[in-house]
């Protein structure tokens, strides 16, 4: 039980990370990430962070992909 907490605490944090992250590792590899694709990623990792509870487990990607595809953008 505390595995599975933990791994979608690590999840959580690994999303929040490349959140923060991508554009700059984009640009300094010299790719681009629009700026609706960043916010997007922003607002479904907000979104699904809410859900970080044992019996969420799965609700919480699941939100994180439905908010994706409402932004027209891929997981």
């Amino acid at each position: 039980m505390n595995t599975l907490k933990n791994g979608l605490a690590i999840l959580t944090l690994g999303l929040a990370v490349t959140t923060s992250a991508s554009s700059g590792l984009a640009q300094e590899r010299g790719l681009h990430m629009s700026a609706a694709r960043a916010a997007a990623i922003r607002d479904c990792s907000t979104r699904a962070s809410k859900y970080l509870e044992l019996a969420w487990g799965i609700v919480e990607i699941q939100v994180y992909r439905t908010c994706m595809a409402e932004h027209h953008q891929m997981e």
